[in-house]
């Protein structure tokens, strides 16, 4: 009987608290509520406008961009040498002479 009655006490000492505690939790502090204003959108785009990116509406200069990017490519493919045709002997050989030249005590390559 005596723990009926103090398991009974119990409960209702813990529900007095969980019942006190909700009312407390509602209100937040100023600083709360001002720091959650500024992150809430401030400095991040938003996901439903993102989309609807493009450009006509951006102030990117987007076919002047395209147009650089395409001639650094075409002088990129006129300057390009081919494909490597050294042999191991022939690095070997260049690191040799490089060998020579700092034993001389000039500067390699």
């Amino acid at each position: 009987m005596f723990r009926i009655g103090l398991t009974l006490g119990l409960t209702l000492a813990v529900a007095g608290c969980a019942s006190s505690m909700g009312s407390t939790l509602d209100v937040s502090p100023d600083w709360f509520e001002e720091r959650r204003s500024d992150l809430s959108h401030d400095g991040y785009p938003s996901l439903q406008t993102a989309s609807q990116l493009s450009s006509e509406i951006s102030d990117v200069p987007w076919v002047q961009i395209q147009q650089d990017l395409s001639s650094a490519q075409a002088e990129m493919d006129m300057n390009d040498p081919g494909p490597v045709t050294i042999t191991a002997e022939d690095m070997r050989s260049w690191a040799e002479e490089q060998i020579r030249l700092v034993d001389k005590g000039e500067e390699p390559y």
